[in-house]
Parts: structure tokens; C-alpha cells; sequence
């Protein structure tokens, strides 16, 4: 990923280099509270193309994160996906 820690100033930095790549950005919201909980970049394309999907540390590893980018590819009336895969160490 490049940066030691994702923070809010990593997220915008993110948004703005992946919007003048034709990326959108889906925030992903607690449902109580509002507060953001993760992100979405994607381009769409065939596959779709996902370039980073963050999810807080405390909702991994509950099937959320598969969930929800399932949700984005129907959102996006595509079946498939292309990605890589890094994970930040806890």
C-alpha cells in the first residue's frame, strides 16, 4: 500500500488520485451511527476493476467484506471482478 497507516488523511489522498483515474469511491457507513467504517475504489469496467476496499479492523473476518463488494458488482450490473490483495498488519 505504500503508507505505514490508513488514516483519514491516506482515504483522501486515495479518493483523489483514484477519481482522476475514473475510480468511484463508496463510503461504507455504520447504519446507527454514521460514521465511516470502510471504503470502496472501483472502476467500472469488465471485470470491474477493485483498486482498494478498506474495512474497519473490528468487522473482519464476518463474511461483511465479501457481502458487501458482492453488493457493489450487482450494484454495477457486473458479475465479475478483478483485484490484488494486500493486508495491513494488525
Amino acid at each position: 500500500m505504500g503508507c505505514r497507516a490508513v488514516d483519514g488523511t491516506f482515504v483522501l489522498q486515495e479518493w483523489r488520485q483514484m477519481k482522476k483515474e475514473g475510480f468511484s469511491t463508496t463510503v461504507i457507513a455504520d447504519a446507527q451511527t454514521g460514521a465511516a467504517v470502510g471504503f470502496i475504489d472501483c472502476r467500472d469496467s469488465e471485470p470491474v476493476y477493485l483498486s482498494l476496499f478498506l474495512l474497519d479492523a473490528a468487522l473482519q473476518g464476518k463474511g461483511l467484506g465479501t457481502e458487501l463488494y458482492r453488493a457493489q458488482l450487482r450494484d454495477e450490473g457486473k458479475s465479475d471482478l478483478s483485484s490484488s490483495v494486500s493486508k495491513q498488519k494488525k
